[in-house]
């Protein structure tokens, strides 16, 4: 007997929540195999990853049921239960691919760290560390303190206070 193939064109972002469209759930609860074609993007969860290191996500169209994924973005174990974004593979709602991680908050906050050909900085509000390639080292900051616990030695070839 060969198995018949029903698809529904979905346009997620006009029907946001997908499980209300009863054409979608007639598809999804009969016997026929029944495909829902996704023409947008939709955002899931990473919920884990296989034995084999595939990401495993779950989204809306399917919300009992979690699918293996492709992703083109590096996904860690920190990532679990971060809200990724998928596309599909030809539509097929059943062939996820992530595209990346949604980002909770855009600002970012705590240290930057810049590495480039030139050198390193590291940045913080309003202070910096920058070390240059030819070995300069640049210390910038509203108060900048020094402690030692033995004895604290000032070396160059000179040495220049204010």
């Amino acid at each position: 007997m060969k198995k018949k193939e029903m698809i529904v064109e979905v346009d997620v972002a006009e029907n946001y929540d997908i499980s209300n469209l009863s054409l979608v759930n007639d598809v999804l609860d009969s016997n026929s195999e029944g495909l829902v074609h996704v023409t947008t993007p939709i955002v899931g969860i990473l919920v884990g990853f296989d034995e084999g290191g595939s990401p495993v996500v779950n989204y809306r169209i399917f919300p009992n049921e979690e699918f293996i994924s492709l992703s083109t973005v590096e996904l860690r174990h920190e990532d679990i239960g971060k809200r990724v974004l998928i596309v599909f593979n030809e539509g097929k709602s059943k062939e996820p691919i992530i595209t990346g991680l949604i980002q909770e908050k855009v600002l970012k906050k705590g240290p930057e760290i810049i590495e480039n050909d030139s050198g390193v900085i590291i940045r913080s509000n309003n202070s910096s560390v920058e070390i240059d390639k030819d070995g300069d080292v640049f210390i910038t900051g509203k108060s900048i303190q020094q402690q030692s616990y033995s004895t604290m030695r000032i070396k160059g070839a000179s040495v220049k206070i204010n």
